[in-house]
């Protein structure tokens, strides 16, 4: 389908975040500028107010709960306001409470937390089109409003000359009938590309689902273009580069496609196909040549010579799609996939089921990690850390199990991952902190030490290194029975916040060491830079020491480091009597695993202690 240019415009928008979570406030803000938004963010409801003068924001993403001016007080002081009572206003909760009451002081929307980008990126983009129409159905409506008037009074004033006013009359009523044909085009047409936008191509999507049904030598196929790069190229030459990138981009598939292939622009760098095909494998070769097609359109923009590269997701329009948003939705998340793969690849949908299956199955269970946060389901085990001299247990590693709705205990590798990814593992971190605390303050007796795996999340969270420090300190324990084990590879990548996490817990007499150590790619040069008392050698080196050369000498190599930086090395995963003997020999410290110790329940271990 093929339409006529539009006038430019952009769908980017200027957006005020407000949510005094640090890595929320990260996360939505580097995922709205990655495509195009104009951001400001702030972290409290004084700040928000004042940055509504200052930025002047088209679209404020408000976290309800806030310390000190929580996000509905902000919202109402904004409502009272005749100058911003008219900026949409999309809340962030972590509970569905509030949202009658968010709704009734003037809010568009809200989404839930943990948020996916996808949602967050999907809504906001919503109310900046709905923005974007409302204000041009409202000055379409006052120019209509103005040439009725017109109307009227030229009817008033010429009804005495009826003959001579019906052609002046009849060219006013189709100057009008041209205006509402224009605001038909507005709700319905992309004006920088001049292609149909998304809210026509969901009802095309629609259709054409049905359609698909009644097909019996086509099948047809919804192809998704997402542009790589697309914001660096709007960073460095500017939008109107990126404008006039979308209105190549848009002129070159209307080229390329078929008159009865449907093309939209779905917004920002996004664009998507409908067409048929026989089978899969012609689809798929119809989408590789549109996409060699973008790739040898080569985009010049004043001494820049650019080439163009695409993400693309290929679905097939069946039974098996509820919707126009379902078939969307699809596509996008292969975009997306692509471009976490490092961009331009054809990722397919029959071929991609089984992640896409794997992803849904991993949403499912964060509600039951939620639940168990609230219902404290969690149990602590322990394993024994024994010194090589003297094979006496010095400490203990303290590992955790949720409990499932049955009497089985879950393991951590069915729930961590996935807590991490939604952000729910800072929260099951302080729930092991608080509980090995409780343990210790139970226990006055015991005089061993217990370490403790900490998460980069948590790391990095400086609201979380206080609740920690808070907790410990309240507890009333000797916090030198406290270690903290920080994976090598978060500790790396955000080394000045590491650095401010052992330093402010050190403080109370906490000690720390570094987990899977060897796995990095600089691990050697960055130990000197960590005030750590352990270095804990990754178990794949372990499991080889006794067969490979190598593996030796890479323990032996960590163990002259470490001596060298006065720190004590810990094997972890010791699983046989020869691992055991050559870790004696090259004179590891402490050995974690299987053949010393086998975890149980943490509180009969600690009462063992006495």
């Amino acid at each position: 389908m093929h339409e006529d240019d539009f006038p430019d415009t952009r769908d980017f928008a200027k957006i005020l975040v407000v949510d005094d979570d640090q890595i929320n406030l990260e996360t939505i803000t580097h995922t709205l500028e990655y495509y195009g938004h104009n951001v400001f963010p702030v972290e409290d409801g004084e700040s928000a107010l004042m940055a509504v003068s200052e930025f002047c924001p088209e679209l404020i993403i408000l976290d309800i709960n806030m310390p000190g001016m929580s996000g509905l007080e902000v919202c109402q002081r904004l409502q009272t306001n005749p100058d911003t009572s008219k900026i949409p206003i999309i809340f962030l909760t972590g509970s569905k409470t509030d949202i009658n009451k968010a709704f009734e002081l003037g809010g568009v929307d809200y989404i839930v937390k943990p948020f996916n980008t996808h949602e967050v990126l999907a809504r906001v983009n919503v109310h900046v089109r709905i923005s974007l129409l409302l204000n041009t159905l409202a000055d379409t409506n006052a120019a209509l409003e103005k040439i009725t008037g017109s109307l009227e009074e030229q009817v008033k004033e010429r009804t005495r000359e009826l003959a001579l006013s019906n052609q002046k009359l009849t060219e006013e009523i189709a100057q009008r009938q041209k205006l509402q044909n224009k605001l038909e085009q507005l709700s319905r047409y992309d004006m920088t590309s001049s292609l149909l936008n998304r809210i026509a191509m969901e009802e095309q999507l629609d259709f054409k689902l049905l359609e698909s049904q009644m097909l019996e030598d086509f099948t047809l196929f919804y192809l998704y273009i997402d542009v790589d790069q697309f914001k660096v190229i709007n960073d460095t030459c500017g939008h109107a580069a990126g404008d006039q990138l979308i209105r190549n981009l848009a002129e070159l598939l209307k080229k390329i496609t078929l008159e009865e292939e449907v093309i939209a622009r779905m917004g920002g760098d996004e664009f998507s196909i409908i067409y048929n095909s026989k089978n899969i494998e012609t689809a798929k070769r119809r989408a590789i040549d549109i996409r060699k097609a973008i790739n040898d359109m080569h985009f010049d923009w004043e001494k820049e010579h650019l080439f163009i590269n695409v993400s693309m997701g290929l679905v097939e329009l069946n039974a098996e799609f509820q919707d126009a948003n379902h078939i969307m939705s699809v596509a996008e998340r292969l975009c997306f996939e692509s471009k976490s793969q490092g961009g331009g690849e054809l990722l397919i949908y029959e071929q991609e089921k089984e992640t896409v299956r794997n992803n849904t199955r991993a949403v499912r269970w964060v509600p039951v990690i939620q639940q168990s946060i609230e219902q404290d389901k969690f149990t602590l085990f322990g394993q024994g850390i024994y010194t090589t001299t003297s094979s006496q247990r010095a400490k203990f590693e303290v590992l955790l199990r949720m409990q499932s709705s049955g009497s089985e205990l879950i393991q951590p590798g069915q729930f961590i991952n996935i807590a991490e990814q939604y952000h729910l593992i800072s929260a099951i971190d302080h729930k092991v902190l608080s509980k090995t605390c409780e343990l210790i303050n139970q226990n006055p007796d015991f005089s061993g030490q217990l370490a403790l795996n900490i998460s980069g999340e948590s790391v990095y969270k400086a609201s979380f290194v206080e609740q920690a420090y808070d907790t410990i300190q309240k507890s009333g324990i000797d916090a030198r029975k406290l270690c903290f084990e920080i994976n090598e590879s978060s500790a790396l990548t955000n080394l000045n916040a590491t650095r401010r996490f052992i330093e402010r817990l050190k403080g109370l007499g906490c000690t720390f060491a570094l987990d899977d150590f060897g796995t990095g790619t600089s691990s050697y040069g960055f130990l000197r830079d960590l005030d750590v008392q352990y270095v804990k050698i990754d178990g794949s080196f372990i499991h080889k020491i006794g067969s490979e050369k190598i593996s030796r000498m890479m323990v032996e190599s960590i163990v002259a480091i470490a001596r060298e930086n006065n720190m004590q090395v810990i094997a972890e995963a010791v699983e046989t009597d020869s691992m055991l003997k050559v870790l004696k020999e090259i004179e590891v410290d402490y050995a974690q695993g299987f053949l010393l110790h086998k975890p149980e329940a943490l509180e009969n271990l600690i009462k063992r202690q006495h």
